[in-house]
């Protein structure tokens, strides 16, 4: 893979709170609220901020302190007619969207909200969401089979005038999709994020994701998953990506001590059934792997108090701590920090405030940004 890491500036994305019960699995006040109010104006707090993206999360049942979920797609699009330049990731389950009718979603909110719309494919890791609503449910490496004709599916539906596929999962015949989603140069078609930590989902990530999402992992969690992205993919003679997204909790407080303080309240708050029911759900899911590599294999308690390992990252401290962290990530070839809060409105507006401006100091100094235009010096 050819792809010049440094070639754009960190992008920064966050976690839409869409799902009831915030984004740690405890007791501890979370100021936060899943109703498309308070998320509306998240959305438009996070945009002047300096945000890039939003995440929207997809539940189709209560589960492990989720009671209440709006679903994704159409909770999306309401964000992006109520902003100007963010982007909103839909995520979706394969298995529950038929791709033909995603990709004609997606090609309409695409031209509502100008191009800003983009779609994180998931393969599912909770079988009641499948069983409940009467689909079947496929054993793990059948998944990510099935989300890899998706992806390759949503493509040629985009960008063919008439798309043919015969796959296992997914037959189109001469399909023509009018009108097609806004394209231009670096922007073919909505970028198609894709994540997961195990083998198959990295063969998925590296052959055809635009993005791939990692859960929260340090610097050697972060280069190891780097390494074999670039190999499958080079592999595969793709010379367009994939980039790479990194899940973080982020705390910020005066002191790192403070920082440390309120992580520990986390866990110790933390709903200990819903966590243990949360890990027996995602262990079982994981450990059902060819080869036993699967996302969640190895988290501990502490990390599924996050749904998503995101305490790993180590984006708790100052906002210098933090910022130094999050540029030696971007060293490493991270391009997208996925981040989430304990208190969204408040914290994504200091975040904003206090953090992205340092990390884009940083970038310069490093020579990380080459967008960046060095400021003449009076003379």
């Amino acid at each position: 893979m050819t792809r010049d890491t440094t070639r754009d500036p960190l992008r920064f994305a966050y976690w839409v709170p869409n799902v009831s019960g915030g984004l740690v699995v405890s007791t501890i006040e979370q100021r936060t609220d899943w109703s498309y109010e308070y998320n509306r104006d998240l959305a438009r707090i996070a945009e002047r901020a300096g945000f890039d993206y939003a995440l929207s999360q997809v539940r189709y049942t209560a589960s492990y302190g989720a009671e209440y979920q709006h679903e994704s797609t159409s909770f999306s699009l309401a964000l992006l007619l109520a902003t100007e330049r963010l982007k909103v990731i839909a995520a979706v389950h394969p298995g529950l969207w038929q791709p033909g009718v995603l990709a004609k979603w997606l090609a309409t909110a695409d031209h509502l909200s100008n191009g800003r719309v983009a779609v994180n494919v998931v393969s599912g890791w909770f079988a009641d969401e499948f069983r409940q609503l009467g689909e079947p449910w496929l054993e793990h490496d059948e998944r990510y089979r099935r989300s890899a004709e998706f992806m390759q599916t949503l493509r040629a539906i985009w960008t063919e005038d008439e798309a043919n596929i015969a796959g296992d999962f997914y037959r189109i015949r001469d399909y023509s999709l009018k009108p097609k989603p806004l394209s231009w140069e670096g922007r073919p078609h909505p970028e198609i994020f894709q994540g997961g930590n195990s083998t198959v989902a990295r063969r998925n990530g590296g052959m055809y994701a635009d993005w791939y999402f990692s859960n929260g992992k340090d610097f050697d969690g972060v280069r190891e998953q780097l390494a074999d992205l670039r190999s499958i993919a080079s592999e595969a003679g793709r010379t367009d990506g994939p980039r790479f997204g990194l899940n973080g909790f982020v705390i910020i407080r005066d002191t790192e001590a403070e920082a440390r303080d309120t992580l520990r309240e986390i866990v110790a708050k933390a709903h200990v059934k819903a966590v243990e029911g949360f890990g027996s759900a995602v262990k079982q899911a994981g450990q059902s792997t060819s080869d036993k590599r699967g996302m969640w294999a190895d988290s501990s308690f502490e990390d599924l108090v996050q749904y998503n390992d995101g305490f790993r990252t180590g984006l708790i401290g100052t906002a210098e701590q933090v910022a130094e962290r999050i540029v030696e990530y971007r060293r490493l070839g991270v391009d997208l920090i996925l981040a989430a809060f304990l208190h969204f409105q408040e914290e994504v507006e200091a975040f904003g405030r206090e953090v992205i401006p340092m990390v884009r100091e940083m970038e310069i100094d490093a020579g990380l940004d080459p967008t960046a235009v060095p400021v003449p010096v009076a003379s």
